[in-house]
């Protein structure tokens, strides 16, 4: 829906999306026109008196339990507004919670997904962020590293953008995109702020990442500055072990951003504490003179052996950045959050191979396990290296049911690995007992490989001539519709006759059904519609031999 929808729907709206993709901002937009404010799930106090609410990160309370999410939930009912706007990251609301608000309040509510920016909507973004910098030229060092497919989500764009910035255009590889990225965020951008005698930057983002760690393990929102400003969400700063002077200044960097309170600070985004966080975490348990173990820290992040709603971002880095023997015991815990959050690529060949056999085991278990993540899109290319294409191909050999062969289709989009599995993707493509989903998701991997020739694939199609088949070779014909051939355009038209009903009773109940038919037809140039006509309708008779024809028209009553 567009974002004015959003003014003028009554009711319950749920707005779901990954981490960064705008939710806060969006909701600051919505509470700003419609003249209220948004308020954290975590201290919304509902009155009477509120005709609209709009709520942000639901996700946070999660980290409480349900008995939270469900107090909040009955109390917002009890005031009964008008509308309701709630946001919460997708990976971390189940469908469950859908059902429970419809039940609570008596009413359907909307979910919506945010979408990403698209490529002028990012370099608008890019521009507004540095000016003087070259949106092509970002972009062209940034795909070097296969992270241009995640441009879309605002926060990373703007991290990627401040990391480009700080390596003055020349980023050497991807695991200095994040550093990068903390170092200018770390940087005093006032000029006149005197340098002399402040800490050093390094020092700063020390002392910024174990104040994340600390507020991430403890499930607190911010710091606070004196009696006054704490709160059970902002404990104060000397509480969490670093007193004097000097840590504070660290308040004053953009890593931190001004919480809703005087005195009150921050982080300034949730993937920046996530990252910073995992940095301090794996940095204690490497370092042989801190007694911090494996165990003792993913007793933390997942008490009884269930990890922290709220922590799998933290989970995904801490896996990423620390050793073999780490990633395995995070494999163990949740797959899902390490191949979603961080950067599944820095793991070890055999961890990426222990993380697919995980997987596979968790898609057996349950088999659709991505919840409300299902709508989310993010990049892994670097996971599919040579070393784990064989355990890739066994997952997309057994169709089954679930999420897990849907996902790795969808991340194998753009993936150097296509030219691998191309035998394979075909396989899927033609298979006509499997879904469409997983079907067109193969399709757009193997026309992601400009060297991929889809000739053989596009004959067989058409040959099936069932409807789902010649969608997909309508996908193919769309991708260079200026270089197909006169009689393939025929061919699937004329196999296109055949999805038709011969009689009135027969007519497909399903909307949209044949819609491809349409797009493709819009696609093809006025000559080749001109000669397709006359060649498509020769022959063709009325039966009816009415003055007005009737032949196969629904009569009004009918």
């Amino acid at each position: 829906m567009p974002e004015a929808d959003l003014l003028l729907a009554s009711g319950i709206v749920i707005v779901l999306a990954e981490p960064g993709a705008g939710k806060t901002d969006l909701l600051d937009s919505v509470a700003d026109r419609l003249g209220g404010a948004r308020v954290r799930a975590s201290v919304v106090r509902p009155s009477e008196r509120d005709t609209t609410l709009i709520v942000d990160a639901f996700d946070e309370v999660a980290r409480v339990g349900d008995a939270r999410v469900h107090d909040i939930l009955h109390r917002i009912r009890d005031v009964e507004p008008d509308r309701v706007l709630f946001s919460s990251r997708s990976g971390e609301w189940e469908d469950s919670r859908t059902r429970l608000v419809r039940d609570l309040f008596g009413k359907e509510p909307q979910v919506a997904y945010l979408v990403p920016l698209d490529g002028g909507e990012q370099r608008d973004l890019f521009e507004h962020f540095y000016p003087g910098r070259s949106f092509d030229d970002f972009h062209a060092n940034i795909s070097r590293f296969d992270l241009h497919h995640i441009l879309g989500n605002p926060e990373f764009l703007r991290l990627f953008a401040s990391a480009y910035d700080e390596a003055d255009g020349r980023l050497r590889s991807r695991g200095e995109v994040f550093t990068l990225a903390l170092e200018n965020l770390a940087r005093e951008s006032n000029p006149d702020v005197l340098s002399k005698g402040a800490p050093a930057r390094h020092k700063k983002i020390s002392w910024a990442n174990e104040i994340f760690s600390k507020l991430l393990l403890s499930g607190v929102d911010g710091v606070a500055l004196g009696d006054i400003a704490e709160d059970d969400l902002h404990p104060q700063m000397e509480t969490i072990g670093l007193v004097g002077e000097e840590p504070l200044s660290v308040l004053g960097t953009r890593l931190f951003r001004p919480g809703s309170t005087a005195n009150q600070h921050e982080p300034v985004h949730r993937i920046v504490a996530e990252y910073g966080a995992a940095q301090h975490i794996v940095s204690r348990i490497d370092d042989p003179t801190c007694r911090l173990t494996i165990a003792q820290c993913l007793a933390l992040i997942a008490p009884n052996g269930a990890v922290r709603d709220d922590l799998r971002g933290l989970l995904g880095w801490i896996a990423a950045l620390g050793s073999e023997s780490l990633q395995k015991a995070a494999i163990d815990l949740d797959p899902y959050a390490l191949l979603s959050n961080g950067d599944p690529s820095r793991m070890t060949s055999a961890s990426r191979n222990q993380l697919l056999d995980a997987l596979s085991r968790l898609n057996e278990n349950d088999p659709y396990f991505r919840r409300s993540d299902r709508w989310r899109s993010f990049s892994v290319t670097g996971f599919f290296t040579p070393d784990v294409i064989q355990a890739v191909r066994q997952i997309l050999a057994e169709p089954g049911v679930g999420h897990l062969r849907q996902l790795l289709l969808e991340l194998l989009v753009g993936s150097p690995a296509v030219m691998e599995l191309r035998t394979d993707l075909e396989t899927v493509v033609l298979d006509e007992q499997a879904y469409i989903g997983p079907r067109l998701d193969a399709l757009s991997c193997l026309l992601s490989d400009e060297t991929y020739e889809p000739a053989a694939a596009l004959r067989q199609l058409v040959d099936m001539g069932t409807n789902d088949a010649l969608r997909l070779a309508s996908e193919i014909l769309m991708l260079g519709m200026d270089e197909v051939p006169f009689d393939c355009l025929r061919g699937l038209l004329d196999a296109a006759t055949a999805l038709y009903p011969t009689e009135r009773a027969d007519r497909s109940r399903v909307i949209g059904e044949r819609y491809f038919l349409r797009r493709l037809i819009r696609e093809i140039p006025e000559e080749e519609t001109v000669r397709l006509l006359d060649e498509l309708t020769e022959g063709f008779c009325c039966t009816c031999r009415k003055e007005r024809h009737d032949c196969f028209l629904p009569r009004w009553g009918q």
